[in-house]
């Protein structure tokens, strides 16, 4: 079974009230019970603090760029009968698979403890246009019966993302066919970072392993919530020999972390006061063979 269509397993709890419509319950006792070794506390792999900062910087301004939607709880949430929202949920889940063959998305999860109790489910698109990525979350049932409501962020991560499909493929190749799915699922604590360098260096001295890293683009561009800025931290807002002699200012970068973690609390201790929110996430297994360029 494909991976995708597993998560519909624990999605199934967002939708169809094996929780309340918040979509914060028994997806983390499954996440917890999908786990593996390698997720048993926030450890993960770690790279050091020297390795992490210059490259990051260089990834992210090569990166090509992809879109992050969270999905939250619409104007409609929990209502409808039971037929009518299994109906909707796999609707739902077929909408996920079509979205993914086509290669228009890599990464799909639901939320599993979270900050924000409104927050159900994240997509990352294969698409740094907001415009195509509004048109491919539009084609969703949930969000076309308000279920739901997207927030995105154009954002930019390291190319070697892409490689999820393969990996993915190949997970699924191996598997017997008589294998539990929910094998290949596991939970992930994601950061939401005001300064995604400073997540990066607090999760290097935490020994905490960053499986993937995306920047948003608005805040890498120099530019607020997606409209260009006209303040000192924008080029050309400054004229003269004076301004072109003075250093530019580094501008922190908001964005997200997925790390190699699946207890929140104790991933808050090793990351220590960073600047960033912390939230537990279910995906598949086969993000931990992303190369380590993915966390930077």
């Amino acid at each position: 079974m494909n991976t995708l269509l597993v998560l519909g397993v624990v999605a199934s709890c967002l939708l169809l009230g094996c929780s309340d419509a918040s979509g914060t319950g028994s997806a983390d006792g499954a996440a917890k019970g999908g786990g593996d070794s390698a997720a048993g506390a926030a450890k993960g792999t770690g790279v050091s603090a020297a390795a992490a900062a210059p490259a990051a910087v260089r990834t992210a301004e090569a990166a090509p760029e992809f879109t992050l939607v969270i999905l939250k709880s619409g104007p409609t949430s929990g209502q409808g009968d039971k037929e009518s929202r299994q109906k909707m949920f796999a609707g739902h889940m077929g909408n996920i698979q079509h979205l993914a063959n086509e290669k228009k998305l890599l990464i799909a999860g639901p939320f599993a403890a979270v900050r924000d109790r409104t927050w159900r489910g994240l997509f990352v698109l294969n698409t740094g246009s907001l415009e195509e990525a509004r048109a491919l979350v539009a084609t969703d049932p949930g969000v076309i019966a308000g279920e739901f409501v997207a927030e995105m962020h154009a954002m930019r991560c390291a190319p070697s993302l892409r490689e999820v499909w393969a990996l993915e493929d190949a997970a699924k190749a191996a598997r017997k066919p008589d294998a539990n799915p929910m094998d290949g699922m596991r939970q992930y604590v994601i950061a939401t970072c005001d300064d995604v360098d400073a997540g990066l260096s607090a999760a290097a001295k935490g020994g905490v392993r960053v499986v993937w890293c995306g920047r948003f683009v608005e805040e890498a561009d120099g530019k607020a919530g997606g409209q260009a800025g006209g303040g000192s931290g924008t080029p050309g807002s400054s004229t003269g020999a004076a301004a072109e002699k003075a250093p530019a200012a580094k501008t922190a970068v908001r964005g997200v972390l997925v790390l190699d973690a699946v207890e929140v609390e104790a991933a808050k201790k090793a990351l220590g006061d960073c600047g960033c929110g912390l939230d537990g996430w279910f995906s598949t297994k086969s993000l931990l063979g992303l190369k380590e360029e993915a966390g930077r």
